[in-house]
């Protein structure tokens, strides 16, 4: 008789968890950088808490993974950085590199890794010719 109400504590106990496995998400991107410049651009993060962020590690995703996925490895991806700004509109992940992105089109598996996370989000950006000076 005591097991049944065992059963359903843990039942309880796994979905919670589970809340918590998907309460981080990543938004859309928004490129602010064109073709030839240096790769700058934003993603919202969206969570349940400003401490859920705490324990979590943002990367690109590597060489062995992109080709799992059929996805083309450039070696700019060495070269993009990944940080966490917090605003008063939220938390963002700021995403840049050093080197200028010489493609209109890249691919970007970004991973966040932490104790109840493990998730990747492909991104597939096509960037703009820089704005024409006024003549």
């Amino acid at each position: 008789m005591l097991r049944k109400p065992i059963s359903y504590l843990a039942l309880a106990c796994l979905l919670l968890g589970m809340q918590a496995v998907h309460a981080l998400g990543l938004g859309e991107i928004v490129v602010q950088s064109h073709i030839g410049q240096p790769l700058q651009a934003e993603i919202a993060l969206a969570t349940v808490s400003p401490g859920e962020l705490d324990g979590l590690r943002f990367r690109i995703a590597d060489r062995a993974t992109y080709q799992a996925q059929g996805l083309a490895w450039i070696t700019l991806l060495q070269d993009v950085r990944l940080r966490v700004e917090s605003g008063p509109e939220g938390n963002t992940l700021v995403v840049s590199s050093h080197k200028p992105v010489p493609e209109p089109f890249l691919e970007l598996l970004i991973v966040v890794e932490g104790l109840e996370v493990n998730l990747m989000r492909h991104y597939s950006i096509l960037l703009d010719l820089p704005a024409a000076s006024g003549r």
